[in-house]
């Protein structure tokens, strides 16, 4: 009996390696439930049907090259059309606005290659597309078993493959998507049969930020014939814009604003105050967008740098125009509320514009002279605009090959962003540049969409920005776990702290950047000396957050604090920008005389400024 045993006892583990599936049985079975060998019949496939992304709903339609991996879909969802393909060499994507973008960056075309294998079903056929293929084990989920499979097309990026272990049916797909490397989960079901395949008539596509897009395929059509054109990028043609007055080029005033370009513009004929940001689109808040009357449609979520989504729709705006001098017609703008922004730039904010209009216009920043020229992109002589850097689309923002102290990477180009330099905190993280730069503890770095966002602060040594040169750069580093900050494939984001020490032209068209050093190039780039976050609320100033070990955590400031006087004089008679310039261009060791609160609690508070980082890199 004993022997027995042992001999059962070595016999158990080989029976239960046998019964677990290999990759390639694991696909057998799969290809078998869906069809086995009417898939190598199939070359194209084409489905139509609804979709429905937050309330918006409309006609969808997708078809694919199994051979080639080229693909193309469309969707007009609420009255607004896009698309987006791969035509067998790029991919693309057009706005609701006929905007077109092109992946033309590293991380964008390696996800085209990982596309294209999935259009083309590349787990059928291996000779035809290779990958690693390894089993992931398996998982469940609601009840239900799943048979996961990591695949790494050769080129491309990874990806998972859940298959259901009891129908053998793919149940979803799960990749990492976007410059910003976030997850996205595609769910299939309802499968029907069509010529002898099984295809999914409805997906479920589910992403960071709270997207969700429901599509019901109601037609499915195999082998249809298809043509080149069915995929190729689309023609770029803009009749909705023009220089008032007919001129090849306008200029008009801006304000900065800390280190944000805001201008004056009329939405409808209504009077507005809008931030101009590369790194954004058209957007208005529910309040503007009601004195305008736009109407909104949808609510659809959206994300920024912060930890929160937020609830956007749509509209169309019939009017739009920028300084009296720039005229747009019919752009649609999401309506996104933005509660206490306002408070947030110390300045009143009605929206943003940005991507649409660099698609259309060559824009000039003169920093210096706080002035911006739009010029007709076949107008546009580069002559005399500075040194040109390449950019590629990172989505809808600029993005450029540099390097921060020797470390190559590509950053985001964003007049949006009031920081110098932001490193995300994979970067961050991947080069240990907390300790590299003797970082400060982690404190409050920014505020936007999202909300507040987290990291360290230090002092850069050089970053290069193509060819150009910027010296003892001031540094973020972010600590996000989540959001813009914890991007996996872009090293970090340009703003305007190291933008406004240029005259900067951007030309979307041919895809360059122009940077000419400006009389401020070379003013150093300091940081905030009091070791607190503050915005404005109700005339005073409200203090957000205090940098452990800072000069308002020596003073005994923390936050929720009520700023209501400085230097003997009330709060409300010095701007936010201003308290914040105080703040950031006194020196060190100047005293700073607060008042904290009103009536029976108010109290003085002495605040000694101090160096918080070096002027220079150790």
């Amino acid at each position: 009996m004993r022997r027995l045993l042992i001999v059962l006892s070595l016999l158990v583990p080989v029976a239960a390696m046998a019964a677990t599936p290999t990759p390639a049985q694991i696909l057998a079975r799969a290809k078998a439930a869906s069809g086995g060998e009417a898939w190598n019949r199939v070359h194209t496939i084409r489905m139509a049907g609804t979709g429905e992304y937050g309330g918006l709903s409309g006609p969808v339609s997708e078809l694919d090259d199994l051979e080639t991996g080229r693909a193309a879909s469309h969707h007009e969802l609420g009255g607004m059309k896009g698309a987006q393909g791969f035509d067998g060499k790029i991919g693309w994507s057009q706005d609701a606005g006929g905007e077109v973008a092109t992946n033309d960056s590293p991380a964008a075309k390696k996800g085209d290659i990982t596309g294209a294998y999935q259009t083309a079903r590349g787990w059928w056929f291996p000779k035809r597309w290779p990958a690693d293929i390894v089993a992931a084990g398996t998982r469940t989920d609601g009840g239900v078993a799943y048979r996961v499979l990591k695949i790494t097309p050769r080129g491309g990026g990874p990806f998972e493959l859940w298959i259901d272990a009891r129908t053998h049916l793919i149940a979803r797909l799960v990749q990492v998507v976007g410059a910003e490397g976030f997850r996205q989960t595609t769910y299939f079901s309802d499968y029907r049969k069509v010529d002898g395949i099984k295809l999914p008539f409805r997906e479920r596509i589910v992403a960071w930020g709270g997207y969700d897009m429901h599509v019901r395929f109601k037609t499915a059509r195999v082998n249809v014939p298809v043509t080149a054109a069915d995929f190729a990028v689309p023609a770029q043609h803009f009749d909705d814009f023009a220089l008032i007055g007919g001129a090849q080029a306008v200029t008009i005033p801006f304000e900065l604003v800390s280190n944000h370009i805001y201008l004056r513009v009329t939405v409808n004929g209504h009077p507005l105050h809008f931030l101009f940001d590369t790194g954004g689109a058209n957007i208005l808040t529910p309040e503007a967008a009601k004195r305008v009357g736009v109407a909104s449609k949808g609510a659809v979520r959206s994300g920024g740098v912060g930890k929160k989504a937020v609830s956007a729709g749509f509209g169309k705006v019939k009017s739009l125009v920028l300084g009296g001098r720039v005229k747009l017609d019919n752009q649609v703008f999401a309506v996104v509320p933005l509660p206490g922004f306002s408070d947030i730039e110390g300045t009143e904010f009605d929206g943003l514009i940005g991507y649409e209009v660099f698609k259309r216009l060559v824009v000039r920043i003169d920093y210096a002279d706080r002035k911006l020229t739009f010029i007709k992109p076949a107008d546009f002589d580069p002559a005399g605009a500075g040194t040109a850097v390449p950019f590629t689309l990172l989505d809808s923002i600029p993005g450029v090959k540099g390097s921060i102290d020797g470390i190559p990477g590509e950053f985001e180009v964003d007049t949006g962003s009031r920081a110098a330099l932001t490193l995300w905190a994979p970067f961050a993280k991947a080069h240990d540049l907390a300790k590299r730069y003797h970082a400060s503890g982690v404190t409050v770095i920014g505020w936007g969409v999202g909300g507040s966002s987290h990291g360290r602060v230090a002092r850069g040594g050089l970053l290069k920005i193509g060819d150009v040169s910027v010296h003892d750069p001031l540094v973020e580093l972010s600590t996000a776990t989540s959001g813009a900050g914890a991007a996996k494939f872009i090293a970090g984001n340009i703003g305007g702290g190291v933008l406004k020490h240029f005259t900067v032209t951007f030309d979307y068209t041919h895809s360059r950047m122009y940077l000419k050093p400006n009389r401020d190039y070379a003013a150093p780039m300091n940081y905030d000396r009091s070791g607190m976050w503050i915005n404005a609320r109700d005339g005073d100033f409200v203090l957000k957050s205090v940098m452990p070990g800072g000069p308002a955590a020596h003073a005994g400031l923390k936050a929720g604090d009520v700023i209501t006087a400085v230097n003997g004089k009330p709060a409300t008679r010095l701007s936010l920008a201003g308290f914040r310039t105080l703040l950031v261009d006194g020196k060190p060791g100047s005293r700073i005389e607060l008042g904290i609160g009103e009536g029976g609690s108010a109290r003085r508070v002495t605040l000694v400024l101090r160096n918080l980082i070096p002027d220079k890199m150790k």
